[in-house]
């Protein structure tokens, strides 16, 4: 696993939104490192048409999409192992929503306790150290009054702010989203 500093930790999903993210950090000369989530440990039964939700069999290709940007980028990708924490946090909190009859929202509880956490805190433990986490979603952080907002993107039909709207402020002090000011 890579070790050492780094000026940023792009969360990496293998798709074009944090692949633009690490290629614009790299761009501006930024020391850059990939972090991917592996979330499926193949014990949940997937249905054939969903097979390449965030959730499931084709994680593995999603991790070698990652694994090939990264490398064309001249930067380690360092896949994050969070089967435990997915499924206590997210599948757990799903299946117990859904049988008292509310409606779930994983993705708002992936973000906040599993990508926005577990993810970073076991990279540094894993010695993995950066001074800032970016990802690709369209979302922007502003500074009023002394604490940082979440704010929608610039480009509405792309804004992603509804399914990170639940991170702390304490979260938002280390993390970057590039693409929230693009149009």
């Amino acid at each position: 696993m890579t070790t050492g500093h780094f000026d940023y930790a792009v969360g990496m999903s293998g798709g074009v939104d944090s692949s633009v993210t690490a290629a614009l950090l790299k761009a501006q000369g930024h020391s850059v490192v990939g972090l991917t989530m592996k979330i499926w440990d193949g014990a949940v039964q997937i249905q054939e048409g969903l097979k390449h939700a965030c959730y499931g069999p084709g994680e593995e290709e999603d991790i070698a999409a990652a694994e090939a940007v990264c490398g064309q980028l001249g930067m380690e990708l360092v896949v994050v192992d969070l089967c435990q924490e997915y499924r206590t946090f997210v599948l757990d909190y799903f299946r117990a929503e859904y049988l008292a009859g509310r409606t779930p929202n994983p993705c708002v509880v992936c973000n906040k306790k599993v990508k926005f956490g577990f993810l970073l805190e076991k990279a540094a433990a894993a010695g993995v150290s950066f001074d800032r986490f970016a990802t690709g979603h369209y979302a922007r952080i502003v500074e009023r009054d002394g604490r940082l907002h979440l704010r929608r993107a610039l480009d509405r039909t792309k804004d992603q702010t509804y399914f990170i709207h639940q991170l702390a402020h304490e979260q938002l002090q280390r993390i970057a989203f590039p693409l929230g000011d693009l149009t």
